[in-house]
């Protein structure tokens, strides 16, 4: 046996394992990089999607608010509407008694002059 041949045999095993821990640190270094990359652009991702959620709930309340202001609108406009009508029954039924009243008035007077014709036949 040499052993200049298993010295140098150790040595190329040696060389062998220093560049399988030098790739595997490159690897493991460029993982690492990867990983905060990634990292980054989710705690920008997790940023914008915060910003969406707080533009969205902006954009929510100012819809409901025009909603609710519109639905108030219709509200009083239906009671504006529903008063005038009860207005308008009021006045049409003061306008019916009135009207009767009208009627009776005249029939008394047809009848009293009904009445007179009747006697003056006599």
């Amino acid at each position: 046996d040499d052993p200049n041949k298993d010295l140098s045999s150790l040595w190329d095993k040696k060389q062998a394992t220093d560049t399988y821990v030098s790739s595997l640190q490159s690897r493991l270094k460029e993982a690492l990089e990867r990983t905060r990359s990634q990292e980054k652009r989710l705690a920008i991702l997790e940023q914008a999607g915060d910003e969406i959620i707080m533009s969205l709930c902006e954009d929510l309340v100012e819809v409901t608010s025009d909603s609710n202001k519109a639905e108030a609108g219709y509200v009083k406009k239906g009671k504006a509407l529903q008063m005038r009508r009860k207005r308008e029954e009021l006045r049409y039924k003061e306008k019916i008694k009135r009207a009767e009243r009208h009627v009776r008035h005249l029939e008394e007077r047809l009848l009293h002059a009904n009445g007179r014709t009747g006697q003056a036949k006599n």
